[in-house]
């Protein structure tokens, strides 16, 4: 029996291609094409004392929007959406707090999502690297936006040219 066995490694053994392991083929084929990501970078986001500062780029401009230190905390240990807020000072010096928009976690709990009134988009990072740069285990962590095609225009209804036909094509749409 234990002949039997290893006759049977053997000859799998022996029928492998010396020059490659299993699957080590197929990742040489294509290897040097990799696949367009879904995502463009756009900015990044950093511990500034307690808070969180998102630094990104939209519409042609740089903006930066903060994270207060309660709203990681709620994000972090009870899951709970915070709000994302913009610091302007004044003139006279006063300084004043406008909510911009909000941060949560994904629905999948792999992103931090970040959705301004200014952004253009979702900006989004993964939730690993929020995490690690919340611990000060990382500076910064990189900020992406999802990039979306723009999509076609719908397609113009042209009117028949014959008025006999034009009653039909409205009463069947």
């Amino acid at each position: 029996m234990k002949n039997t066995m290893s006759a049977i490694i053997q000859k799998e053994v022996t029928a492998l291609p010396t020059d490659s392991t299993p699957g080590e083929r197929t990742a040489n084929i294509s290897k040097g094409v990799r696949p367009q990501s879904a995502f463009i970078r756009c900015g990044n986001i950093s511990l500034e004392k307690m808070a969180v500062k998102v630094t990104y780029e939209s519409f042609g401009k740089t903006h930066t929007a903060f994270i207060s230190a309660a709203g990681v905390r709620s994000l972090v240990e009870k899951g709970i959406p915070a709000d994302v807020s913009e610091v302007h000072e004044q003139p006279d010096g006063a300084v004043v707090i406008a909510k911009v928009g909000i941060a949560k976690r994904s629905q999948s709990g792999r992103a931090l999502v970040i959705d301004t009134n200014k952004s253009a988009g979702q900006l989004m990072t993964p939730w690993v690297q929020f995490r690690r740069m919340v611990s000060r285990a990382v500076m910064k962590a990189m900020v992406s936006r999802l990039h979306q095609e723009p999509r076609p225009e719908p397609r113009r209804i042209v009117e028949p040219a014959n008025p006999i036909c034009a009653g039909l094509t409205r009463g069947w749409g």
